[in-house]
């Protein structure tokens, strides 16, 4: 579906009048996000009102109201007092939000493992790009990263930030908004597993060395180099999060 970049001439929309077999403001939630998804009710454009959109459905004001408020929480309507309900952008926050959302209603170890090999790819192809396509600024906003987890010592929230900023880095500069935009929740679903995992001083060190050889591969231009950098940079913070993994779902008092 296409943005439109002047306003359309309001057509008149028609629904199929909605019954009994189940709750009335659902069905006509349903036909109204249709008609969003599908084109017909196009972004920023005004709905009909309440009135109207009763009469389409055969329904009451009340039915339609239930109805656009369901919508207004998915995202999909936004009501305006005195002026009525508009179809509203779906944003790349949103897209972030439900995928956080899934994750955290989905904790089995399968889909865990699946969102770990998903960010392994994002990272790997984000690193390359990076590498084949940077800019002083690029480089210089992912340098900063590693200042920050310098300076960020043992202190292990501040040093999670600073490496959850750098990879995020790596992925705004990479030229496309998605890969930040998926990435983002991946890394923050995975948050907590990595704070237990900074067990000790080396191990940060070791952290903060992948990232500086991550940027060395991305600031010479070698996208080879730096996609195999940071394949095995998650790939050992993959070994960690199993390890993590295996010791919450031991028994207690096993070895």
């Amino acid at each position: 579906m296409y943005y439109v970049l002047c306003p359309l001439p309001m057509k008149v929309l028609k629904f199929q009048k909605v019954g009994d077999a189940r709750k009335l403001s659902e069905r006509v939630r349903v036909q109204l996000e249709q008609a969003i998804l599908g084109g017909r009710l196009q972004v920023t454009q005004q709905l009909p009102t309440e009135a109207e959109l009763g009469e389409s459905f055969g329904v009451s004001r009340t039915v339609v109201r239930e109805a656009l408020q369901r919508l207004e929480a998915q995202g999909l309507v936004e009501s305006r007092i005195g002026s009525g309900s508009f179809v509203t952008p779906y944003g790349l926050n949103q897209v972030q939000t439900a995928l956080e959302r899934f994750a955290a209603m989905n904790p089995q170890r399968e889909m865990f493992l699946n969102l770990l090999d998903l960010r392994r790819l994002i990272e790997a192809e984000t690193a390359a790009r990076l590498a084949a396509n940077h800019t002083p600024e690029s480089l210089m906003a992912v340098e900063r990263t590693i200042e920050q987890m310098r300076v960020a010592g043992t202190d292990r929230e501040s040093f999670a930030q600073a490496d959850l900023e750098f990879h995020l880095t790596i992925a705004r500069g990479a030229g496309n908004p998605f890969f930040a935009a998926i990435l983002e929740p991946l890394k923050n679903i995975t948050r907590a597993f990595g704070l237990a995992t900074y067990e000790n001083d080396a191990l940060l060190e070791r952290v903060r060395e992948d990232h500086r050889q991550i940027h060395a591969a991305i600031a010479t231009g070698d996208p080879t180099t730096a996609r195999g950098r940071m394949c095995a940079h998650v790939d050992f913070s993959r070994a960690h999060y199993l390890r993590l993994l295996d010791q919450r779902q031991r028994p207690a008092g096993s070895t």
